[in-house]
């Protein structure tokens, strides 16, 4: 019997010994593939749409604004149950620390790149009026920033993509 203790002994031993064991170093790190990290606009659009379908969940077919608390109280963007529902998504999707953040990153442009941006703005406003868009010169904000967002509608307030798009080629970046 002491035989038979003394090789399952050895066979223990021999086991928690080799490479990795618990005797032994500790196992080499594995090689992994490292996940593909999304760009900002891809994480802001999946905020945004997440934000949506819970703003639809809530009973609301669309965003309708953001709250005034200046504004009349009988506004619908002012009402008690939307400003919960707008709570309650923001909270879910995180678009607000999002926008928040591409606030903060405008903010923090140079003048260089913020005319270097501008012109690209420019030419993508060419490239719409050229597909037929009749639309108004943006206005620039404080820091001299262009804005094409409200210029995007057409006269029934619906986004065209496509064409928008097409014309917004010249702000990808070369990796794609």
């Amino acid at each position: 019997m002491k035989a038979a203790t003394l090789f399952f002994a050895l066979i223990l031993l021999a086991s928690c010994s080799g490479s990795g064991g618990y005797l032994g170093e500790p196992d080499s790190p594995k090689e992994t593939v490292p996940l593909a990290e999304k760009s900002p606009r891809e994480t802001l659009n999946e905020a945004r749409a997440e934000f949506n379908s819970c703003l639809s969940a809530e009973g609301y077919d669309r965003f309708l604004g953001f709250p005034d608390s200046e504004g009349e109280s009988n506004a619908p963007a002012n009402q008690k149950a939307y400003r919960d529902a707008l709570e309650l998504c923001n909270s879910r999707s995180g678009a607000g620390a999002l926008r928040e953040g591409f606030a903060e990153s405008r903010a923090e442009r140079t003048p260089e790149q913020i005319e270097e941006v501008n012109q690209l703005m420019l030419i993508a406003l060419d490239c719409l009026r050229a597909k037929g868009w009749d639309v108004d010169d943006p206005l620039p904000d404080e820091t001299g920033a262009l804005n094409l967002r409200g210029l995007f509608q057409n006269p029934d307030r619906e986004l065209d993509m496509e064409q928008a798009r097409e014309c917004m080629t010249p702000f990808r970046s070369p990796r794609g």
